[in-house]
Parts: structure tokens; sequence; C-alpha cells
């Protein structure tokens, strides 16, 4: 009777493991490529309506030295759309990148020897 018990605990643990990994939408996945110096702020999780999310430039994994370009479907409006990483402010980047086939946005403030140009984070 233990023995039961023991492979059903098993089973839920794993279970609720996977469902962590896969409905966390902080987590990085393919290039995670970070800017040191940068403050990244959190990962938009209302952006789950934009699906079908592609490049259009490379895959940045987050680098807010470049500039990102993605195509995704806007569930709520019935189109598709497009959006490139751009300045906020002088030093704050909206940067753009796909996870899991969603098109999810986090606001960056660049790094403190740098300020946004062109939707990207360059040297002063």
């Amino acid at each position: 009777m233990k023995r039961g018990w023991v492979v059903i605990s098993v089973i839920v643990i794993a279970v609720a493991a996977l469902i962590v990994i896969y409905a966390n939408p902080d987590q990085f996945t393919g290039r995670a490529t970070l800017t040191s110096g940068a403050n990244y702020g959190p990962i938009q999780t209302t952006s789950y309506v934009y699906h079908s999310c592609v490049y259009l430039t490379e895959n940045d994994g987050w680098d807010v030295t470049k500039t990102t370009k993605v195509r995704y479907f806007d569930r709520l409006e019935g189109l598709t759309k497009e959006a490139a990483d751009y300045c906020e402010n002088d030093n704050k980047v909206r940067e753009y990148n796909c996870q899991k086939g969603y098109m999810v946005y986090r606001p960056v403030v660049c790094p403190s020897n740098m300020v946004c140009k062109e939707g990207s984070c360059v040297y002063k």
C-alpha cells in the first residue's frame, strides 16, 4: 500500500514540476543573451494573446545592444502585426522576443554608460 502512495506522489511531483516549467513566462528559452549592466524588468505575461510569433531579424536573446523585430498574430484584433524594439525614453528599451510561439516583451534600462537610440542601447 505504501508503494502505491509513493508512486502517486512521484507522479504528482513530476506533473507539478512540468507545469511550473512550461507555465513560467519568465524562463528564458533559446538564446538568453543578457546585456551586462542592464536592468531587466519583468516579462509581460498579458502577451499570451499574441501568438504565432516569428523573428523577422536575428533572435538577439534579450540583448539590448541589438534591435529585434517580430511578427505575431493578435487574437484580440484578429490581425497579424509586427513589433520592433523601441526606446521608451533616453535610457529604457522595450525589448521584444518570441517565447514558445508567443510574442513577449519587457522594459530594460540600459547600462549606465549607454543611452537608448533607435531601439537599442548604444555607448554615449
